[in-house]
C-alpha cells in the first residue's frame, strides 16, 4: 500500500483480553453425549451454588437447564403422594426429568414447562404461570410446592401480583446427596 508498513502493538492488557476472551468462547459451550451442545453456564452456576450452598442459585440452574436436570437427578425418583408424603406409590426413571421437569423459567417468572412448549410452537397465545414456594427442611433438604397460578401484571411486564392458584397442587424434594442436591421425590 504505496510503501506503507502498518504495525500494531499490542499492550499486555489487551493481550490478556483477547485470550481471556478466546477462552471464554471455546469454553462456553461444549459437546456432550450425542453431540449436543451443553450450556456451561448452568453448570458451573449449579456448582458454585451446590458448594456455596445456595439452593436458590442451584434451583435456577435446574429449572434453567436439561443437562443439569440430568446430573442432579436420582437414578429413580420417589413417586409419592401429596396427601401423605411418606407414602410411596412408586418410582419414577430419573433420566424422565431432563425434559419433563413440571416448572420453567421465563422472564425470572415460573411457568408451566407443558404450556410454555406449546406457547413456543405457536399452539398456545400465552403459557400458564407457576406459583412456586421454596420451603427448607431438616438435614438440607428442600421442598418446592407448586400449583398453577392466575398473577396480574403490574404494568410494564417486569412485575406481577400473586392472585389464586388453580389446578393441583405438587412438590418436588431436593436431597443433599455428595456435594449438591438432588432430585429425589416427586409428590403428586
Amino acid at each position: 500500500m504505496n510503501g506503507i508498513t502498518v504495525r500494531r502493538e499490542w499492550t499486555p492488557q489487551a493481550a490478556i483480553l483477547l485470550v481471556l476472551t478466546f477462552i471464554f468462547q471455546s469454553k462456553a459451550h461444549a459437546t456432550g453425549e450425542e453431540g449436543r451442545i451443553v450450556d456451561l453456564s448452568w453448570e458451573a452456576q449449579s456448582r458454585g451454588a451446590c458448594e456455596g450452598k445456595n439452593f436458590d442459585g442451584f434451583f435456577e440452574a435446574f429449572v434453567s437447564s436439561p443437562e443439569v436436570r440430568l446430573e442432579r437427578t436420582t437414578k429413580f425418583v420417589e413417586l409419592r403422594s401429596m396427601k401423605n408424603p411418606s407414602l410411596i406409590v412408586g418410582r419414577i426413571d430419573g433420566t424422565q426429568y431432563e425434559h419433563s421437569f413440571n416448572i420453567s423459567l421465563s422472564d425470572y417468572y415460573y411457568a408451566d414447562t407443558a404450556s410454555m412448549n406449546k406457547w413456543k410452537l405457536g399452539t398456545l397465545d400465552w403459557y400458564e404461570d407457576v406459583s412456586v414456594t421454596i420451603k427448607r427442611m431438616p438435614g438440607d433438604t428442600y421442598r418446592i410446592d407448586y400449583s398453577k397460578a392466575v398473577f396480574r401484571d403490574d404494568g410494564e411486564g417486569d412485575s406481577k401480583t400473586f392472585i389464586r392458584n388453580y389446578g393441583p397442587k405438587r412438590a418436588y424434594v431436593f436431597e443433599m446427596r455428595g456435594n449438591c442436591w438432588k432430585l429425589t421425590q416427586d409428590l403428586r
